[in-house]
C-alpha cells in the first residue's frame, strides 16, 4: 500500500513536471487537475477550430464544446423533472 502511495505521486509529479519532495499529496493533486484544464483549454481551440473549417456552413463550434471542464452539471442538463421525482413521496403523508 505505501509504495503504491509513493508511485501515485511520483507519476502525478513526473506528469506536471516537478520534484515531489517539497509538496504534498494534494498539491501535487491540484497542481496535476491545474495542468489538465490548461492542456484541455489549448487542445479544444484546435478542436474547434478543425471542426469549423470542416463543418457545414449553418453549424459552428466553440472550445467550450470540446472542453470537458466547461461543462456544468446544472439543473438544465439533468433530464427529467421535479414531476419525475414525487414518485419518491410517501403517499401517506399528504
Amino acid at each position: 500500500m505505501y509504495s503504491e502511495s509513493i508511485s501515485a505521486i511520483y507519476e502525478l509529479a513526473g506528469a506536471v513536471g516537478v520534484n515531489p519532495e517539497p509538496y504534498t499529496f494534494r498539491e501535487i493533486i491540484w497542481m496535476y487537475r491545474g495542468k489538465g484544464k490548461d492542456e484541455w483549454s489549448r487542445l479544444s481551440v484546435v478542436l474547434a477550430t478543425t471542426a469549423n473549417m470542416n463543418s457545414s456552413k449553418g453549424k459552428r463550434f466553440t472550445s467550450s464544446d470540446f472542453n470537458p471542464y466547461e461543462h456544468s452539471d446544472t439543473a438544465e442538463n439533468v433530464p427529467g423533472s421535479i414531476e419525475d421525482l414525487k414518485v419518491f413521496l410517501d403517499k401517506d403523508k399528504k
